[in-house]
């Protein structure tokens, strides 16, 4: 699939099904692809109308069947998962971004140009593909989903809270918690409940540091993103990172002001931001506020890590950024069923605090297997609360423990949460930090946050 200076080639022999209500698109589009591949097409759309035993990758037209998008994606990956390019209009980016969180393996935005990469676009699909898990795939992860789901229901997590002590909750508020679980568990087997996808930049970017690639190859690879690159130079040019009078235009710049490894972290958050949004008003504010923790705990995770001897402070702010990776995926859970019309009622807004704290660890490290990370990554989203419980050699779920409460304590915590401080010296002590270094760590925390608008 890629030639000799590692640029991709366009694919043959492919069974293509070209899904578009727009007629001249529709026929420009199959007199470039019928060139070497074998093309199918239809315009309207019925469901489990299309043998996808007969397909071996799809293109789907935003035009095509605009108020069922979803549910014929969900179709596709629930009854053959195949490669999936996703067309989206030009003045419709929400679309590409709810097709991206649905698992679609490659998208382009309707343009002159769209013709000329086409084939290429196809051929990044199809590889993209062979990376990440769609939902049908999932029946050996939704099983173990089960078997936790039924424990937890026996035996609740409980977080570090020497200081706090729950009061009994009604017995109404704890069922319907018991029935959301259940819920979004039975929905995730039939395929109606569509997990985030692992962003595609940050898996090529993951690819170029485990094959110790240069800076050069980073920086085009960057570049390829027009948002990411300004981005970036936007960051460089700011008052604390910049140095001297000389205003940073490229990202070669911006990488050598940040450093490779500051770099790599805001190419992390940058490529991520976009999987905490849902169109649901109700649950964007949570997703808004666990964005910005997510992001403060993993800043706070680099630097605590620094002090512990930890093998890598990228993997580290990763963790960080993804710890509460579970609490996305069960909001966006709730979104769905909500859109979906599962709920007569809305689901209470009051009960998801404690649902989320008490089921986040398990949905999350789950996620982070289907995403490929390695096991330390679910080791923290599992124990991070409750680091006693992690495996004696693992220090990320101890390190981003720490982050989580100095978080808290500079403001950015759970609403949820009581006050921490006094779980912040036995932290610092499991993992021999000195404590009066923790301030200066929050004011700093504060200013790269403004500095990076997160």
């Amino acid at each position: 699939m890629e030639n000799v200076a590692g640029k991709p080639v366009a694919l043959r022999g492919l069974r293509v099904l070209l899904c578009s209500g727009n007629t001249a698109e529709f026929a420009r589009i199959e007199g470039i692809l019928k060139q070497r591949n074998a093309v199918q097409t239809i315009g309207v759309w019925k469901a489990r109308s299309i043998d996808f035993q007969s397909v071996d990758a799809v293109i789907l037209d935003a035009s095509f069947a605009p108020d069922k998008g979803t549910e014929f994606i969900t179709e596709l990956y629930s009854s053959l998962a195949r490669p999936l390019l996703f067309i989206s209009a030009p003045d419709d980016p929400l679309s590409a971004i709810e097709a991206q969180r649905l698992g679609v393996s490659n998208f382009l935005v309707k343009s002159d140009k769209i013709y000329e990469v086409l084939e290429l676009a196809l051929c990044e699909a199809v590889r993209s593909f062979k990376t990440h898990t769609p939902i049908a795939s999932l029946r050996a992860h939704i099983t173990d989903l089960e078997a936790q789901v039924e424990r937890l229901s026996i035996d609740p997590p409980s977080r570090l809270t020497s200081a706090r002590v729950s009061a009994p909750e009604p017995h109404d508020a704890a069922a319907r918690r018991r029935d959301l679980l259940t819920t979004i568990v039975d929905r995730l087997s039939r395929g109606e409940v569509n997990l985030p996808a692992y962003p595609e930049l940050s898996r090529r970017l993951d690819q170029l540091i485990e094959d110790s690639q240069s800076v050069d190859h980073i920086a085009k690879l960057l570049k390829q993103d027009t948002a990411i690159a300004a981005k970036l130079i936007s960051i460089s040019n700011s008052a604390y990172y910049r140095r001297g009078n000389r205003e940073n235009r490229t990202v070669e710049h911006a990488i050598a002001v940040l450093g490779l490894d500051v770099t790599l972290n805001h190419v992390t958050l940058i490529a991520n931001r976009a999987l905490y949004t849902v169109r649901n008003p109700r649950l964007q504010p949570m997703l808004a506020d666990l964005w910005r923790h997510g992001t403060a705990v993993a800043y706070l995770s680099r630097w605590i890590a620094a002090g512990t001897g930890f093998a890598s402070l990228n993997e580290a702010f990763a963790m960080g950024l993804f710890h509460d990776i579970g609490k996305l995926f069960l909001i966006q859970a709730v979104a769905q069923l909500e859109d979906g019309g599962a709920f007569k009622v809305a689901y209470p807004i009051i009960l998801l605090p404690q649902f989320l704290e008490t089921n986040h660890g398990v949905f999350g490290t789950t996620l982070l297997e289907i995403w490929k990370l390695p096991a330390s990554y679910g080791e923290v989203a599992q124990f991070h609360a409750t680091p006693d419980g992690a495996p004696a050699e693992s220090l990320g779920p101890r390190i981003v423990h720490l982050a989580d409460l100095l978080a808290a304590k500079a403001g950015i915590g759970d609403d949820d949460e009581s006050p921490v401080e006094d779980q912040i010296p036995a932290a610092a002590d499991s993992l021999n930090i000195d404590p009066s270094t923790f301030d200066t760590m929050i004011e700093t925390l504060m200013v790269v946050l403004h500095v990076t608008g997160d």
